[in-house]
């Protein structure tokens, strides 16, 4: 229970018809866009692309992004404790993997002060590299089938899932293609002198 809500009343709230007199989620959608706008005209103004969306627990963060994906590609992970009775549900299998220690995937010998932030960079990149190389292959081979009306057949597949096996296996399949492009591409010549993978 969260906030006394019991998790099938958080379901049917996150169905329910989206309250949203002032346009608050187009607002935040039309911001978005702007903010990715801003960064392709000028990528080298910005440390990276990518923004944060905050407020206290409860406060429909997680309501506001499933609206927003009806208009935009979304892939929805969820990092909260795996105690949490929180609605969506912690995402399976993939969460752990983000959260692991990076020195879990390389075995330093002996890493300079700046490394762990140069390898944690390079995570991300394969694990976004992964993901996108995985959605092309599961909507190819008819996996997830794309609606042409909108995008919230992401929202559904990724953040509430009716066959939570097949996003176990997406995720599963994404943590495989991630790990071998950093094993492939994370040792260069220059960190092969002090830096092996497990």
């Amino acid at each position: 229970m969260q906030g006394g809500l019991e998790l099938e009343d958080l379901r049917r709230a996150f169905s329910s018809v989206y309250i949203d007199p002032h346009g608050f989620a187009e607002d935040v959608f039309d911001t978005l866009v702007n903010y990715m706008d801003c960064y392709c005209s000028d990528p080298d103004a910005y440390v990276a692309p990518y923004t944060s969306l905050i407020t206290s627990s409860m406060m429909g963060k997680s309501r506001l992004l499933k609206q927003i994906a009806n208009h935009a590609p979304l892939v929805y992970i969820c990092l909260r404790s795996s105690k949490s009775t929180g609605y969506p549900s912690r995402s399976s299998k993939i969460s752990g993997w983000l959260l692991q220690d990076i020195r879990n995937c390389f075995k330093p010998l002996s890493m300079l002060r700046d490394d762990s932030n140069f390898f944690a960079t390079l995570k991300f990149s394969a694990f976004f590299e992964a993901t996108l190389d995985q959605l092309v292959k599961s909507i190819k081979q008819g996996v997830l089938v794309v609606r042409s009306d909108d995008f919230g057949w992401l929202w559904n597949f990724f953040a509430e899932p009716t066959d939570d096996d097949t996003l176990k296996n997406f995720w599963v399949s994404v943590i495989v293609a991630a790990e071998n492009i950093l094993r492939e591409h994370g040792l260069n010549e220059k960190k092969k002198s002090y830096c092996k993978m497990i």
